[in-house]
């Protein structure tokens, strides 16, 4: 079950638009597997989503110095903050309903506010 789906308001450009899809995605795939309560599942949809989360973030900072993005430091260390805190959760095998939504809040937060900055 989905906690929250893609909408077009979200749009940025569309690699970008791909990348907060599947973020989503990953994020929904953790909470179902939460849901059900089953480590074996829990353990490497975590590790998926902490791999993907590096992976989206090294793609959107590489995409911001190739643009000039003006305000990248501070961009950066929002999601150096979430990386350490999803890789805690994939460390130590922790998640919490409160904890994704917190995530989701922050997602939808961060496009809408800060990443609709580097909009081309």
């Amino acid at each position: 079950m989905a906690i929250f789906e893609w909408n077009d308001d979200l749009s940025i450009e569309p690699t970008v638009d791909g990348d907060h899809q599947q973020f989503i995605s990953v994020l929904n795939d953790v909470y179902d597997a939460m849901s059900i309560e089953d480590q074996s599942i829990v353990k490497p949809t975590l590790k998926k989503l902490a791999q993907y989360t590096e992976d989206h973030f090294s793609r959107e900072e590489a995409f911001m110095t190739l643009i000039g993005y003006l305000g990248f430091e501070q961009h950066k260390k929002e999601h150096d903050r979430i990386r350490e805190i999803v890789n805690d959760m994939q460390v130590n095998h922790v998640v919490s309903e409160e904890l994704l939504r917190f995530l989701f809040r922050w997602l939808l937060t961060h496009i809408m506010k800060e990443d609709k900055k580097i909009r081309p």
